[in-house]
């Protein structure tokens, strides 16, 4: 009895041990990169960092901004009236012509 199970055992375990081997072969397979995903996943990574580096200075930037002293801020919102004011004033000289 013992052979006729050991004789049923050897095609299951053939079958199952192949099966294994197929599935270890397709997750290696999986695991290796091709040139163009190693490309992509680089530039992907640059881009991130880059990405990064502009957040941050972008932050700087709003800093610098917003710890402007108020007085210099005013200074420029009067030029900036005052060369509305003369524009519309050429405007106005150049439709009289």
């Amino acid at each position: 009895m013992l052979v006729a199970i050991i004789a049923l055992m050897i095609p299951i375990v053939a079958i199952l041990s192949g099966t294994w081997i197929k599935a270890e072969k397709m997750k290696a397979d999986r695991q290796k990169l091709n040139p163009v995903d190693r490309e992509t996943i680089l530039k992907l990574n640059q881009a991130v960092q880059q990405n990064d580096e502009l957040k941050e200075r972008v932050k700087n930037l709003e800093y610098i901004i917003t710890s402007m002293d108020e007085s210099i801020l005013a200074l420029h919102a009067v030029d900036r009236d005052e060369s509305k004011d003369k524009v519309a004033q050429l405007a106005e000289k150049i439709k009289e012509k």
